[in-house]
């Protein structure tokens, strides 16, 4: 039946992959996280996106913020939201704190760490295009 409704509705069935391919997005330093971006999570078989992010005076990320949405909550599925605190931002991202807890376990820190080699942090190229032609306007005025 997949088959039938991606023929008939084919932009209701975009997976992680497609959307994190290079053709798609680029690959982006979790330093320069930015609202928007997303989070490839499971190996590629789920993604976060970045909803907020808080930074220091200096422009240093200090926390952010993601949604994302799994069946994998039983009763509790759905949207989830989730908070990311930088503790030293020269650690990795699996090395700050995560603060989604499910039953005692941490679920999202738990994906990014399934198949760690096939996860990163993406923006879309369609993103970056309209950031860098807000910097352009700005910088010929």
């Amino acid at each position: 039946w997949k088959g039938a409704l991606f023929y008939l509705r084919p932009y209701h069935n975009i997976d992680v992959m497609t959307l994190t391919d290079p053709a798609n997005s680029a690959v982006v330093t979790l330093s320069s996280l930015q609202p928007g971006d997303l989070i490839r999570t499971r190996g590629g078989k789920h993604v976060l996106l970045v909803s907020r992010t808080e930074r220091d005076g200096k422009g240093g990320l200090l926390s952010f913020s993601y949604v994302h949405s799994s069946q994998a909550f039983g009763d509790e599925s759905g949207v989830r939201e989730g908070t990311v605190t930088i503790i030293d931002p020269q650690l990795p991202l699996e090395q700050q704190e995560w603060d989604e807890v499910w039953k005692g376990r941490r679920p999202t820190l738990e994906g990014w760490m399934e198949h760690r080699e096939k996860n990163e942090i993406f923006r879309l190229n369609a993103l970056s295009e309209i950031t860098n032609s807000k910097s352009q306007i700005t910088n010929n005025t």
